[in-house]
């Protein structure tokens, strides 16, 4: 007879076997991962979602450039813009507004720019321990964003303004000169003929530069870059931990973890259940298996 252990596997009946006998295995270490996940939705630190909605428009700045280089007119490119609200700039202006210790680093960290596709709007979202303080954060970078982007177009206009000007006050002494000597040159003179060129040429663009200046005073006023539509508001439900996340995967962890320390005990333990333990353990063939309730029948 050989003694050679049969191959030690398992077959369905002995899958619902162990179930059978191990289940309170199975339910004590998946109530146990349970309350392990509302232990940890009740201790961790909280986190607050709110989001504020700003509306990009053109600024004269925009408009300026998008016609020097011949772009269309009347548009923003907004992804380009959402990565300034982020910037180190905005994020310390938005600090002094909140009076926060933290770095601009830290509180760039803090936010989250999404902007929905064929729009001219960003949704700006902060994330902070406190429902209130998510709220102010995200309404502080939408303004400090939008501030910043009124200082930047009033900026790059006026640096485009103070050559033009300077330029124009060079020209109005050229024709105030000019003006003041023509009468004085002797008529149908060659010098009279030359300096009169030279005034009206300088008249010309003297005029010119007027109107470059008047076109770009007329953009300085529109420096406004937007607006904010919808406020952020203070929110009720914390964004983490979430219980719907949370409570499902405990369950599923607790009942796999389970089921892991019910076949583990199972195996070890070497108490005989069924003729097939007889085979797994020993080697031996099974001559007769009775059922367990024939043990009870008297004969």
């Amino acid at each position: 007879m050989n003694s050679a252990s049969q191959p030690d596997s398992y077959q369905a009946v002995d899958y619902t076997g162990v179930l059978r006998r191990r289940w309170p295995i199975v339910l004590a270490v998946t109530l146990l991962c349970l309350l392990g996940a509302v232990a940890y939705i009740v201790v961790a630190p909280k986190a607050y979602n709110s989001s504020a909605t700003v509306y990009v428009s053109p600024t004269g700045a925009d408009n300026a450039s998008q016609s020097s280089s011949k772009g269309q007119s009347g548009s923003v490119n907004v992804s380009t813009e959402a990565t300034i609200v982020t910037s180190g700039v905005v994020a310390a202006m938005a600090g002094k507004t909140l009076h926060s210790s933290l770095t601009p680093y830290q509180l760039g960290k803090q936010i989250s720019v999404v902007v929905p596709a064929n729009t001219q709007t960003m949704k700006i979202t902060c994330t902070t321990s406190t429902s209130t303080g998510a709220a102010a954060c995200a309404n502080a970078f939408a303004n400090a964003y939008l501030a910043h982007r009124s200082d930047a177009a009033k900026s790059a206009i006026q640096q485009q303004i103070t050559p033009l000007r300077s330029q124009i006050t060079s020209l109005q002494k050229t024709v105030a000169t000019l003006s003041t000597k023509v009468p004085t040159l002797p008529a149908n003179s060659s010098q009279r003929e030359t300096a009169q060129a030279q005034l009206t040429t300088a008249q010309g663009q003297l005029s010119s530069l007027n109107g470059k200046v008047a076109t770009l005073e007329s953009e300085y006023a529109q420096s406004n870059g937007g607006s904010i539509i919808t406020k952020a508001l203070p929110q009720g439900t914390p964004s983490a931990p979430k219980k719907s996340l949370a409570l499902p995967a405990g369950l599923v962890i607790g009942l796999i973890l389970g089921l892991i320390a019910a076949f583990v005990w199972d195996r070890r333990d070497k108490r005989l259940h069924k003729a097939g333990d007889v085979e797994r353990f020993f080697g031996l063939p099974v001559l007769l298996d009775l059922p367990q309730k024939s043990l009870s029948k008297q004969v």
